[in-house]
């Protein structure tokens, strides 16, 4: 075949994959929108809103693009014809499930009882993709179609909605499947970005609900391939999807956990002291102890030193502390936060303190004492940088997953970031725990914060704003703090070591300890420390490193705009994600 021949026949397989890609688009665009859709079907709407977002990610992917189908992508090429038959039985299953009205009566109405979210609504709390593909494929299937179409519930076969949804579900992991290994990972980040927004436009327990419904729905054949279809032959499988998909679920059923609990006080009494058996300890934050016979590991929490143990400001943080507990020790909590399993808290009134009991890792031996970030900060021990990477990496996930829910961490420093390592192994740094979340709270405007104790060491951490009590603790100063972070591991020493600074408990060096730790952010977004940073961690580390520290319009917060507001939450999450943690995962050395 002469090559003009060749690239004939290419441009007709890709014209006609672009035609069908549109019906289905338009197919997805009026189910999701259908008129009076009843509240009972709304995670099913969910899910086909995902799985509209997956369709149009994988159709960017492949160039389904008017403007691109002279050059199409090696996907296109090799799999056009099996695209357009996946498509085609997509475009099927759409019209399958719809009654075939009367043309002159096409909007028949269902008794209004138990109508849904409205469309206004639904499309604050689940968005349209944003990305320019669904303009552009709904242009190009209205020059192809003069038809207007508005669906109706009374339209959908309901019998068949749910069989329709895990059927797309079904084709959208099939032919993501074609792809190649870098194409999948990237579209699996794509449609993470997708989940993180979702979680950050809805709140209350009912919506949650529904998202966490959606997310659990699989397909008839997910355990066996893709059932009437025949699996693609590649290098990878689609086990990310899946596990994404229950990942998120866990998500969405952990902030339904929280938002039930902060609509009422929760039903949890504190452990009695005398069931715990306290080792003695010079470390004020964390003890060793028994409970029931077991080894467990207690964090402490003092009361503030003007509240009386009595009084309604201290009802309130033990309110918050058994929240914590409930949370901490939830089924629903996600191990990507990398926070340890909490049994429970008790009162220890003769110290003045609340302690959180935690369980130890079960793959070590019960003896093992937590190790710290900031006790193996130390220049001659120095992991590889492919080692420093990785575990930067690991710890802004996990703060990625606890933003996602809406939880700010407030005490992030290498101190609360701890190994279970029994001598002479060396740590996991791809899996570290984060800890002391005593302070932890709720990211809304409504909830009273607990400010850590002032003139601590622990400052040389906190964003400037919160010292001097100009601001209330927000997600950006976890992120600082994250970058404060991000510098120890690079250097492998701690910040006070990196900046010189006097020691905080040396009583005629306060003054000038106080100083410098009000100077630390200007002094790390100096051009000279930042350039050496570059030169001994790379570009790309440095830069992750610049957008925690410097915040605002780096994270994608408008100047002026509260980060309690769910779209701006959503700009931040979108941007901390894609610009910090996937930066700092996407590193070679």
């Amino acid at each position: 075949m002469d090559p003009i021949t060749a690239a004939g026949i290419s441009l007709s397989v890709a014209s006609l994959a672009l035609q069908t890609f549109a019906g289905c688009v338009k197919g997805y665009q009026l189910f999701s929108e259908a008129k009076d859709m009843p509240a009972r079907y709304q995670h099913l709407r969910v899910r086909l809103r995902i799985e509209e977002s997956r369709l149009l990610n994988w159709g960017q992917k492949v160039g389904l693009e008017q403007e691109r189908l002279n050059n199409p992508s090696r996907t296109l090429l090799q799999n056009g014809e099996l695209i357009i038959k996946v498509m085609l039985e997509m475009q099927a299953l759409f019209k399958e499930t719809t009654h075939i009205v009367d043309e002159f009566n096409p909007y028949i109405q269902e008794p209004a009882a138990e109508i849904g979210t409205t469309e206004a609504t639904f499309d604050k709390r689940v968005p349209k993709p944003q990305n320019s593909m669904l303009e552009k494929t709904l242009k190009f299937f209205e020059k192809m179609s003069q038809t207007k179409i508005r669906l109706t519930w009374a339209m959908i076969k309901k019998d068949k909605f749910g069989s329709l949804i895990e059927k797309l579900i079904e084709y959208n992991t099939y032919i993501e499947g074609l792809l190649d290994r870098s194409a999948m990972e990237h579209l699996h980040f794509m449609q993470q970005q997708t989940y993180m927004a979702m979680l950050q436009l809805n709140s209350s327990v009912a919506e949650l609900k529904e998202i966490s419904m959606a997310m659990k729905l699989k397909t008839p054949n997910t355990s066996s391939g893709n059932g009437s279809l025949s699996s693609p032959q590649r290098s990878h499988d689609n086990s990310d999807v899946n596990g994404d998909d229950a990942s998120f679920a866990r998500l969405a059923d952990f902030k339904a956990h929280q938002t039930f609990l902060d609509s009422g006080t929760p039903d949890i009494q504190p452990i009695p002291s005398i069931e715990v058996d306290v080792e003695e300890s010079e470390d004020e934050t964390r003890s060793e102890g028994f409970y029931r016979a077991a080894n467990v590991w207690i964090e402490w929490k003092r009361y503030p030193v003007d509240v009386n143990p009595h009084s309604e400001r201290n009802k309130t943080i033990e309110d918050r502390i058994k929240k914590l507990a409930i949370l901490l020790g939830s089924e629903s909590k996600p191990e990507q936060f990398g926070a340890p399993h909490c049994i429970g808290y008790f009162n220890d009134e003769s110290e003045d303190r609340y302690g959180f009991l935690y369980q130890k890792p079960e793959n070590v031996p019960a003896t093992t004492k937590p190790t710290s970030l900031h006790d193996l900060l130390n220049p001659t021990s120095k992991p590889s940088l492919t080692t420093r990477i990785t575990l930067a990496h690991a710890i802004s996930r996990c703060l990625m997953y606890l933003h996602s829910v809406n939880w700010l961490h407030k005490g992030l420093r290498s101190s609360n970031i701890l190994f279970f390592t029994p001598p002479p192994k060396t740590p996991a740094y791809d899996e570290p725990i984060i800890a002391g979340f005593e302070y932890a709270r709720p990211d809304r405007p409504d909830e009273e914060t607990d400010r850590p104790p002032q003139h601590s060491k622990h400052d040389i951490y906190r964003h400037p704003d919160t010292l001097t009590g100009r601001s209330r603790s927000q997600k950006s100063h976890d992120v600082y703090s994250l970058g404060v972070v991000l510098v120890e591991i690079a250097c492998w020493r701690r910040i006070d070591e990196v900046l010189d600074i006097p020691d905080l408990d040396v009583p005629k060096l306060l003054k000038k300890a106080l100083q410098s730790i009000g100077q630390v952010r200007k002094r790390l977004l100096e051009e000279g420390f930042q350039r050496d940073l570059e030169n001994d961690v790379g570009e790309v580390y440095g830069a992750a490193v610049r957008k925690c520290l410097a915040g605002g319009k780096e994270l994608g917060i408008p100047t002026g705009a509260r980060e309690t507001d769910p779209d701006v939450g959503a700009m931040m999450q979108s941007v901390f994600s894609e610009e910090i943690v996937n930066k700092l995962g996407e590193i070679k050395i």
